[in-house]
């Protein structure tokens, strides 16, 4: 029977919200309750968790529904990557079901985390709701620089081949800069743009110079010297780097002689 239906009743059972966290490949699976809940074949940890009313973000009937969720949550925040391109959207589910049967549910937000804040540890995901309606258009901008985002499907590469495994030299004190001598056998800027993963972990790389590259948001104290990690190469999306560093200029959708100055302000010459 329906969730819909139960709800139909006189005597209506225990209710209980499930929430998903899903990043970088790894997936974090909570419950509203003073309980674990199996769900799908999965335990659903029990945590001080709570959302908002999930409302309309604006007016007009494409405007996409948002939540707010509070959570004091037995994680790193820094595992959820909050939608820092190009490192991977961290996606909110959020599911109500019978605590008796947990076969009987209903899914009532599916989005991702547009904004995170955190304070006196309790985590707080601003989200918005996933709605192929709510796609800005058009998809492609006449612009110098290319419209796919490295690694996509529209770029065709494919990231486990570009990869580089490092094992790391030493970490700065403030964690914001890893060395390594592997990063030494690229060319300086090889990895400006890309990122680094260590285990589930992924970070967004600022800067490579030699052998060390700068972090936009620094690891935790598990990544020491002798961690091995993967190193991901960046695209600033111009056309030169396709073709030079990549040699993926059949999937380049930029437009490179589109005068970078607009001639109608700065005149023509």
């Amino acid at each position: 029977m329906a969730l819909s239906a139960y709800l139909k009743k006189s005597e209506v059972p225990k209710l209980c919200e499930l929430y998903e966290f899903a990043s970088g490949g790894g997936a974090w699976l909570y419950v509203a309750s003073n309980s674990d809940v199996i769900y799908s074949g999965k335990t659903y940890q029990a945590a001080a968790i709570r959302r908002g009313p999930i409302s309309n973000g604006g007016s007009g009937a494409l405007t996409a529904r948002k939540v707010r969720i509070d959570a004091h949550l037995k994680i790193d925040p820094g595992h959820l990557q909050l939608d820092v391109s190009p490192l991977p959207e961290t996606t909110v589910r959020i599911i109500r079901c019978l605590a008796s049967n947990t076969s009987t549910y209903e899914i009532v937000f599916s989005g991702r985390a547009e904004k995170f804040s955190i304070s006196a540890n309790i985590a707080q995901f601003s989200c918005i709701e996933s709605n192929i309606l709510t796609v800005v258009l058009p998809r492609i901008i006449r612009q110098s620089y290319c419209n796919w985002r490295v690694f996509d499907d529209d770029c065709g590469l494919i990231e486990s081949e570009w990869q580089k495994i490092m094992v790391v030299s030493s970490v700065s004190s403030d964690r914001m800069r890893i060395y390594s001598t592997g990063f030494s056998s690229y060319a300086t800027g090889y990895f400006t743009q890309g990122y680094i993963r260590y285990g589930l972990d992924t970070r967004f790389v600022t800067g490579h110079t030699s052998n060390y590259v700068d972090l936009q948001i620094p690891f935790g104290p598990e990544l020491a010297a002798g961690a091995t990690i993967y190193a991901v190469p960046g695209c600033s999306g111009a056309s030169d780097i396709c073709k030079s560093k990549f040699n993926n200029w059949s999937k380049f959708m930029g437009m490179p002689t589109i005068p970078s100055n607009n001639p109608v302000i700065w005149g023509m010459l």
